[in-house]
């Protein structure tokens, strides 16, 4: 049960079904005045079972977002349409979708998602509570012959702790099924090592379970083995494998995934045993494509480009003389000017060093590097507030025309020294002003607006200091 996502098919107990686009709700974080977001989707699957083909358009604006989908699979087509809001620590979504199959008549195979015709409506809110995450869902549904369902569901997670290679996770969860009941309660255990690329989990969650008056409880257990993403030039491979033993039996899922600058792709395959030692294997191949558009700057990858990212504001006056080569994991993305804004589409799940590097005019700002994490559905924003920089060359004077020899001068950006005829050279910023010392006297002197384009150096000659 994917609460908070689309997904045009799902998995089932008889085998693995294409799944390309499991999108959970963007609720991106924009704000006003920022640029409009938009970009198109495609996806392509390729099970044990089925087949399916995938195609979108999504929107950002400011706080809003909307995404639809219209999927086609070997025994029917889907619709979907979804809308997010970001309210302060408030996320809400809504999404309606429609699935009809493609054959109802007597003896044709049916797909186990597509049984007739099926319209459901999506309500959905999360925010935070206290270190953890609270959500709740519920879905309305109704088939083709008028047969309605009501489905509620919560969940809560929150880190329990966390130190050197070490991090544990606790997660609850209650869902109601028209008069069925769900109740989840487990604890997850992970160890990494950042000198290696492996990782191993274990999850131990306990289920209790009530259908039509009689309940059912057990207690899973799940290992995990994986190495997380290796990083090549311009693409990164993963692999996932889980052992994992329930009341219905027993299974190995073996989850190998390629991100690269073009889009992604995973393979999926598994292998269940029920409790009368029958086995059933499944596989999944699919491939996804995005490109998304901000103003004037274009992203292309995998399923995930448009869900999250970074809105950088280079605060300053506009400028494209003082320019900057944006850095992300030291590699260069983009160029950006001073007094720009732009959204930039970065795939989540994963650290980003966020750096400036200097190509124009001299400029004074922040040089020390901004890390962040993406998660699904945020946008981080990052601010820089740029200020020009002129590097002023003169000869301080007094009332009476004499030079100022070894004097000291305080700018804004720096300290300096006259020499012995008075002349000095120091950088300025927005503030033109200047404190002049030598032992107890002082006087203050203002560096004049530069005539013409601003120039990184500006030549003043005399400057008067009183």
């Amino acid at each position: 049960m994917y609460y908070g996502e689309l997904a045009m098919f799902e998995k089932t107990d008889s085998g693995t079904i294409p799944q390309p686009s499991s999108i959970p709700l963007p609720m991106l974080e924009l704000h006003a005045g920022s640029q409009m977001h938009f970009g198109i989707h495609g996806s392509a699957a390729l099970s044990s079972e089925d087949w399916l083909a995938e195609a979108g358009a999504f929107l950002f604006l400011d706080d809003f977002d909307v995404h639809s989908m219209v999927g086609l699979g070997r025994d029917g087509f889907g619709l979907s349409a979804q809308a997010g809001l970001r309210l302060a620590n408030l996320n809400l979504a809504i999404s309606l979708r429609h699935i009809s199959s493609g054959d109802n008549s007597a003896g044709a195979v049916q797909h186990p998602f597509f049984t007739g015709s099926t319209s459901e409506l999506n309500l959905n809110a999360t925010t935070a509570l206290g270190r953890g995450t609270l959500s709740w869902g519920t879905r309305l549904s109704r088939d083709s012959d008028a047969n309605t369902s009501t489905t509620h569901n919560i969940k809560f997670q929150r880190p329990l702790f966390s130190f050197r290679h070490h991090a544990g996770r606790l997660f609850m969860e209650a869902t109601r099924d028209n008069d069925d009941l769900n109740f989840l309660f487990g604890i997850e255990y992970n160890f990494s090592n950042p000198k290696y690329p492996v990782r191993i989990g274990a999850r131990i969650k306990s289920n209790h379970q009530e259908v039509n008056g009689v309940g059912q409880s057990s207690l899973d257990s799940q290992l995990n083995l994986a190495f997380d993403e290796i990083e090549f030039d311009r693409w990164s491979v993963a692999n996932n494998v889980a052992l994992i033993r329930e009341r219905g039996g027993s299974s190995v899922n073996n989850l190998s995934q390629v991100h690269s600058s073009v889009g992604d792709a995973r393979l999926e395959y598994s292998r269940s045993q029920n409790p009368g030692g029958k086995s059933v294997d499944s596989y999944n191949i699919s491939a996804t494509s995005n490109i998304a558009n901000s103003g004037r700057h274009f992203s292309i990858g995998g399923g995930q480009i448009g869900q999250s990212g970074i809105l950088v504001h280079l605060e300053g006056p506009a400028d494209k003389e003082i320019s900057f080569e944006l850095l992300v994991n030291q590699a260069p993305l983009t160029r950006l000017y001073s007094g720009q804004r732009r959204l930039i589409s970065l795939l989540p799940y994963k650290n980003y060093t966020i750096k400036l590097k200097p190509m124009g005019k001299l400029s004074n700002f922040e040089h020390q590097p901004k890390k962040v994490t993406l998660y699904p559905g945020n946008i981080h924003t990052l601010t820089w507030v740029i200020e020009p920089v002129r590097v002023a060359i003169g000869q301080l004077v007094d009332l009476q025309g004499q030079s100022l020899p070894k004097w000291d001068i305080n700018s804004s950006l720096g300290v300096g020294e006259t020499d012995e005829n008075g002349w000095f050279q120091i950088e300025v910023g927005l503030d033109p002003l200047l404190k002049v010392s030598k032992g107890g006297e002082q006087c203050r002197a203002t560096i004049p607006e530069a005539e013409g384009p601003v120039e990184s150096i500006q030549v003043i000659g005399s400057l008067l200091c009183q």
